[in-house]
C-alpha cells in the first residue's frame, strides 16, 4: 500500500505502521529492514513518513535508527557529487516528505541531528540543500536551535 498511487492510502499504510510502531517498535523496524533494500520511492517515503511519529521517538536507539536509515535514504536517492534532478512524481513525492521528517528525527536527538545535517550540508547537493532549508525553517527546530542552524546555514554558503 505504500507504493500506491494514490496518496489517501499511503498515507493509511504509514498510519498502521505507526499504530503497531507505537505497541512495539522492533516489528515496524524489522518489516522496514527487510523491504528496504528492494522498496521503490514511493515506498522509501512511507517508511520514512511512518518513522516520523514522535510517540515512536521516545528512546535513543529508535531515533538513532530513524536518523541512519534517514541518511541511506539521502546516499541512495542523491549519489555523490550528482547533480541530476529527477523529475518523476514518486521523486518528487519523496521530496517532499524529506522536506519535513528530518525535522522530527532532529528534533528527538539534537546531536546526532545536527551532525547530520552538517554532513549533509558538506555536500554542496542543491537539492539536498533545499531539503535542508525547509526542514531548518521548522518551528520545532527554530524555537530551541538558531545558532545551530545558523551554522548549517553558513556551511550550505561555503
Amino acid at each position: 500500500m505504500m507504493n500506491d498511487s494514490r496518496w489517501r492510502l499511503r498515507e493509511a499504510a504509514a498510519m498502521a505502521c505507526q499504530i503497531i510502531g507505537e505497541q512495539d517498535f522492533s516489528t515496524i523496524k524489522n518489516w522496514f529492514e527487510q523491504i528496504y533494500p528492494d522498496s521503490s520511492l514511493l515506498e522509501k517515503r512511507g517508511i520514512l513518513v511512518a518513522l516520523a511519529h514522535p510517540p515512536l521517538l521516545t528512546t535513543a536507539a529508535n531515533t538513532v535508527y530513524c536518523l541512519n536509515l534517514c541518511e541511506q535514504i539521502f546516499n541512495d536517492i542523491f549519489p555523490s557529487d550528482h547533480q541530476t534532478i529527477d523529475q518523476s512524481e514518486a521523486f518528487k513525492t519523496l521530496k517532499k516528505s524529506l522536506e519535513y521528517v528530518l525535522s522530527v528525527f532532529v528534533a528527538a536527538d539534537p546531536l546526532l541531528g545536527f551532525d547530520l545535517l552538517a554532513k549533509l550540508a558538506e555536500r554542496k547537493h542543491q537539492q539536498i540543500n533545499k531539503i535542508l532549508k525547509a526542514n531548518l525553517s521548522k518551528s520545532r527546530l527554530t524555537k530551541k536551535y538558531m545558532l545551530k542552524i545558523n551554522k548549517i546555514y553558513e556551511m550550505m554558503d561555503q
